[in-house]
């Protein structure tokens, strides 16, 4: 490739990226129509140290799209939350999935790795 050429396509990407990165700063996604009622989906027998997280209707840009269901590791002194779409005026927005300070865990004892895992 043409190294001249190089920086101004990069240039280019980069401001046609920052409007999508600047609208969803704190993970959320807003848009003007409502998700579709959210599709059936068995829940599977729980499993040792994991929590089930399940499926939702994600924004791709200019459709919904469905995310199966799926487990994620538990965390220990952590409550899961799983994804959801809130009515706001006339838009909605869809928080993502997130991990909570348990409050109620007795032993309130955490694990290093307590960030929030990535949306799915």
């Amino acid at each position: 490739m043409n190294t001249k050429m190089l920086a101004p396509l990069l240039a280019a990407v980069a401001i046609a990226a920052a409007p999508a990165f600047a609208a969803h700063p704190t993970g959320k996604i807003v848009v003007n129509q409502a998700p579709p009622n959210p599709a059936s989906e068995d829940t599977p027998a729980q499993r040792e140290d994991q929590v089930w997280a399940p499926g939702y209707w994600n924004w791709t840009g200019n459709k919904f799209e469905w995310n199966k269901g799926h487990y994620v590791q538990a965390r220990k002194g952590y409550r899961y939350n799983a994804p959801r779409w809130v009515q706001e005026d006339k838009s909605w927005t869809l928080y993502p999935e997130q991990w909570v300070k348990d409050e109620d865990d007795k032993e309130k004892t955490v694990s290093k790795d307590s960030g929030m895992p990535a949306l799915r």
